[in-house]
């Protein structure tokens, strides 16, 4: 153990050496910056020198100026953003992984016919400069310390680059950990400073301040002006991974048209097939990774009304007069701040459908029509079918979900009022038995109250338990002999 605790140090120190040399190496970075700066620059002279008067409404002159213009723009954002952040700016490792891969393209569809042309000598020199800079700038956060389960008190998602946000791979070492061993509390991270409950109760406080004062106060009016700002871009991105599904079946139908034309006397170049195949592949992937986000997103906003809702229900609860604690008891409170919470909670988890589920199928029943005809009003008139049964099933399932809860608080109540009896009773049992039975008193010695003198007591309240029965027993039994 001692040697796998050296091992796992000096190997945590080297990584930190690494990340700080790194840190300390900035020059290269600029200095890659500075060659793509250059080598784009040379790119639109070349164009400017070769046709002057028509390069002004030529796009090979406006592509190399533009994307002039946006290294500057990005280097200049990062350069501000450098001494406030330790996390690379995900906006900058977008664009040079899209660079990137956006100029390998041109470079491979364009070298069996123009490698000779002086154009064609940029595209190389462009796509190695920025596969560089992407690497020089995202090698920071993976060349960071990980962090240990168990003795991290920050989550790893505070310092967690656009990449590992987007696939969750701050979540690696904890799901690891979990794998082999049991999850204790302290293997917990700390919630980010944006989750916790201390400074999300005000936000939702202060609306419903503003709120309490109409007449007739709506919570999920509250709810959507305390919460509401973190809403529209979740729904943006459920929007756009709706509209990526939705294109799946049309690059498939592009595709089984590819296929066919391979029989025929004018085929379809290989190259379409293999761009059709690789969109299906990243549309899929595209999609997974939209709702998956959306959800995350929504998952967390839900969690922050709930944990405000808690607040607010707690320090109501303290608040009570007499008179109010007479018509809500503990076993109500609990009750609203487990349960109907948790209800909110779904319901703002599952409020991207109310705008997602109508435009996925207005969409779907356009591509429907497209493929099919008419004959796609034979599944609109089944949906609509059924469409009765189901609010059947709806009122239902609310009706069962009512008598449900009203069962619960019910039983809640009657498990306090049992439970505050026996805390009033049991001491004063347990210390008239323990007198019977020459036991000391439970109530003055607690402290020292051990396992053996709880068996006698227990002993001594079954014994007591028997002789009570057996009296009523004798005396039901003269009664009747009597009469």
């Amino acid at each position: 153990m001692e040697l796998l605790c050296q091992i796992r140090e000096s190997s945590v120190e080297c990584q930190t050496t690494l990340y700080h040399s790194h840190q300390r190496c900035a020059n290269p970075v600029q200095i890659i910056v500075v060659a793509l700066l250059v080598a784009v620059a040379i790119q639109t002279a070349s164009v400017l020198r070769e046709a002057p008067q028509q390069s002004v409404q030529d796009v090979a002159f406006w592509s190399p100026t533009l994307l002039f213009l946006a290294i500057l723009i990005l280097t200049a954002v990062q350069w501000f953003e450098q001494s406030r952040s330790h996390v690379p700016n995900g906006v900058v490792l977008f664009f040079y992984s899209c660079l990137s891969i956006v100029y390998l393209i041109k470079a491979l569809s364009l070298w069996p016919r123009a490698m000779h042309t002086n154009d064609y000598v940029f595209l190389p020199i462009i796509t190695a400069l920025a596969v560089l800079s992407f690497l020089l700038q995202w090698l920071p956060s993976f060349l960071r310390p990980k962090v240990v389960v168990g003795e991290a008190s920050e989550t790893p998602r505070n310092t967690a680059d656009i990449f590992s946000e987007i696939f969750f791979t701050w979540l690696t070492p904890f799901m690891k950990h979990g794998y082999s061993n049991v999850i204790t509390l302290k293997d917990l991270y700390e919630l980010r400073h944006s989750d916790q409950a201390g400074n999300n109760a005000p936000r939702f406080q202060e609306v419903w301040a503003l709120e309490e004062k109409k007449t007739h106060p709506r919570l999920w009016l509250a709810i959507t002006r305390a919460f509401g700002s973190e809403w529209p871009f979740p729904l943006f991105l459920a929007t756009l991974g709706i509209a990526v599904s939705l294109a799946q079946p049309v690059i498939l139908a592009s595709f089984i048209r590819w296929v066919a034309s391979r029989n025929t006397d004018d085929p379809q170049s290989y190259t379409l097939g293999l761009t059709l195949s690789v969109l299906m592949l990243g549309s899929s992937a595209l999609t997974t990774l939209l709702e998956q986000q959306s959800a995350q997103l929504f998952i967390e906003s839900a969690s922050r009304v709930k944990a405000a809702l808690q607040v607010q229900l707690y320090q109501k609860s303290i608040d009570l007069s007499n008179s109010g604690k007479k018509d809500m008891n503990v076993g109500d409170i609990v009750t609203r701040m487990s349960s109907d919470t948790q209800k909110i909670w779904m319901a703002v988890r599952l409020a991207p459908w109310i705008w997602s589920a109508p435009l996925q199928l207005i969409f779907s029943m356009v591509l429907l029509y497209r493929f099919l005809g008419w004959s796609m009003l034979a599944g609109v008139a089944i949906m609509i079918l059924i469409s009765p049964l189901n609010a059947l099933l709806v009122v239902f399932n609310s009706k069962f979900e009512a008598e449900q809860m009203a069962a619960k608080d019910k039983r809640t109540r009657l498990t306090t009022e049992i439970i505050e009896n026996m805390k009033c009773k049991c001491p004063l049992a347990l210390h008239i038995v323990s007198r019977k039975c020459r036991v000391p008193s439970f109530i003055y010695i607690a402290d020292t109250f051990d396992s053996n003198q709880a068996i006698r007591v227990g002993e001594c309240l079954s014994d007591e338990v028997e002789k009570r029965e057996e009296r009523r027993g004798a005396q039901c039994y003269e009664k009747r002999t009597l009469a």
